[in-house]
């Protein structure tokens, strides 16, 4: 027996597949290009070049910074691309089934015009007054591009999203004045945070604090998170009362906080003078671990479902032992790269007076 027969049953579940593995029209979808499509490709690159050039030239930004940008935009629309689909953009448009790096170099653009703008108008304000002020432009970008989007056939949203939807405001549904500022606010610590890294400056967050303050801060992350992607999964079997909203639990929060809070706490304990890069991949090492365990029991026993628009998604490979989607293992790391990089941010800014 060679080394592939031993490694496929592992990987692969023979007597069930997901999605594309099963019918292959479950991952085509219209790529054609259209007049108003192509004219938005190029709109897209024209806005990030010049975006690009004033962000580096006249505000000193390092091109390592937009693509730190770049890559804290790629992991949360990793991570949330089941919500909606993105059509028409060309076959040479994509880079993951319909995740585009049209949309991605557009929402950079946005973001480089968004920080540019406040840095000019509050440049000497505190960060995180400063960092606030971002999502006012952002939520306006946000509005306006959904808009134009949906108006030119180039986004459609997900059944899941169209059927928990409170509202709409024109063609967007209303959950997009809470989607703009939190994808703002949790992008932007991404990009804050690890630009500061990058640079090697001496204000990481180094306390190593039991507190309510990072507590909160954990609290707010992971919430916010949630109630942007519960139309990913079901959570189902909980306790009636702790229902906070639709179907997301009180209990599965506190149950990944805590799992969350307690392994970044322990290692910044145990593992304090180790460069924060370093450090930073150990706490997501050892909570993915952990989330990991927690997230296949959830899904074996029931706890969690996922919706269609994500079983639409998976391959059909699964992860040795639990035989949990290989997707969800690897959802797991990007969810913990935004958040703790949102909680970061957070106490780098809280410990430091920024």
């Amino acid at each position: 027996m060679n080394l592939t027969d031993l490694i496929t049953p592992y990987l692969t579940n023979i007597g069930q597949r997901y999605g594309c593995v099963v019918d292959a029209s479950l991952c085509s979808f219209d790529k054609t290009l259209t007049p108003l499509s192509t004219a938005f490709i190029i709109a897209s690159i024209a806005f990030f070049t010049i975006s690009s050039y004033f962000f580096v030239k006249r505000f000193h930004h390092k091109i390592r910074d937009i693509f730190i940008l770049l890559a804290g935009i790629v992991i949360f629309e990793l991570f949330t691309a089941p919500l909606w689909n993105s059509l028409h953009l060309g076959k040479f448009g994509y880079i993951y089934i319909d995740l585009s790096w049209v949309l991605t170099i557009a929402w950079a653009a946005a973001f480089m015009a968004s920080i540019m703008t406040i840095d000019r108008l509050l440049g000497k304000q505190k960060l995180r007054v400063k960092y606030f002020a971002y999502l006012a432009p952002m939520l306006i970008f946000t509005i306006a591009g959904e808009m134009i989007l949906t108006s030119i056939g180039v986004r459609t949203y997900a059944p899941e999203v169209i059927s928990t939807s409170l509202g709409w405001f024109f063609t967007i549904p209303v959950e997009v004045f809470y989607y703009a500022p939190v994808f703002s606010a949790l992008v932007i610590a991404f990009f804050l945070f690890w630009k500061e890294v990058a640079n090697g400056r001496p204000f990481v967050p180094t306390k190593r604090r039991f507190s309510l303050q990072n507590f909160i801060v954990f609290f707010v992350g992971i919430v916010a998170y949630e109630l942007l992607v519960e139309p990913l999964a079901l959570n189902q079997h909980f306790p009636a009362w702790s229902y906070v909203y639709l179907d997301i639990s009180i209990i599965r929060i506190l149950v990944w906080m805590l799992i969350i809070w307690l392994s970044t706490w322990t290692l910044d304990f145990l593992v304090h003078s180790v460069n924060y890069f370093w450090r930073f991949i150990l706490y997501i090492s050892l909570s993915s671990l952990i989330l990991y365990q927690v997230e296949s029991w959830m899904i074996t026993n029931q706890y969690r479902v996922y919706s269609e628009s994500v079983v639409q998604n998976f391959t059909g490979f699964v992860t040795p032992f639990s035989g949990i989607p290989i997707e969800i293992a690897i959802a797991i790391p990007l969810y913990l790269m935004i958040v703790l990089s949102f909680v970061a941010f957070w106490r780098m800014t809280l410990d430091n007076n920024l």
